[in-house]
């Protein structure tokens, strides 16, 4: 995915990003010319087509899209059909149900996600990935390793430990890649003196969209 084509259409607060984890917590170098290899991508395309035999059944896809990532998955999409010649087609879905019906089915070749650093640790991230069973995982992928890694973090205080353990993590979601980084953008939350009650966790009591003034 070229990410710089996608920023320039999207918001001019964002930022292309390559790592797994955020900038606040990634502990890998990357640069854009080894993310956006596409010779090397069409390379490994061909190859996975050769061993599994399925062009027929990828070169047409439906990808449902919610309306609100409408414009990125067009973008994404769009860049997809043109570096391997595909026949994708985006197909908006109004009705929620229906999205969530599908969502459980895990029926979407593609999904959008849009991750908050709300919490100052990358643990609540990993956590989707705990299992192949977790739904927040939409492509229901998982890894023994990282298992093992989550596993161990859980029950580790010390945040030196902790943050080798997250860096072994991180370098296992680089290589295998269940997830895509695009775009980092910031977002300003405030609390105003009248706003109290948080209805949610501490965690998100600075988050003005879960209150309510008395």
């Amino acid at each position: 995915i070229q990410r710089e084509q996608l920023v320039s259409q999207l918001s001019v607060k964002n930022i292309p990003h390559y790592s797994p984890y955020s900038p606040h917590f990634t502990q890998i170098t990357t640069q854009r010319e080894s993310e956006e290899n596409i010779p090397h991508a069409q390379d490994l395309f061909a190859r996975e087509l050769q061993k599994q035999g399925t062009w027929e059944k990828i070169q047409k896809q439906q990808i449902y899209v919610s309306p609100r990532y409408e414009l990125l998955a067009n973008l994404i999409v769009d860049q997809i059909n043109a570096v391997f010649n595909l026949d994708w087609k985006t197909s908006v879905i109004l009705d929620f149900n229906k999205l969530y019906e599908l969502l459980g089915d895990g029926k979407f070749p593609i999904t959008i996600y849009g991750w908050i650093d709300w919490i100052q640790d990358p643990s609540y991230f990993l956590e989707i990935f705990s299992s192949s069973k977790n739904t927040s995982s939409r492509c229901f992928w998982t890894n023994q390793a990282l298992k093992s890694l989550i596993q161990k973090i859980r029950k580790i205080d010390s945040q030196e430990t902790r943050s080798q353990l997250h860096s072994s993590a991180e370098h296992i979601l680089h290589e295998e890649k269940p997830m895509i980084p695009l775009l980092y953008t910031s977002t300003t939350s405030f609390l105003h003196q009248n706003i109290q009650h948080s209805q949610k966790s501490k965690a998100r009591k600075l988050e003005i969209r879960y209150m309510y003034k008395e």
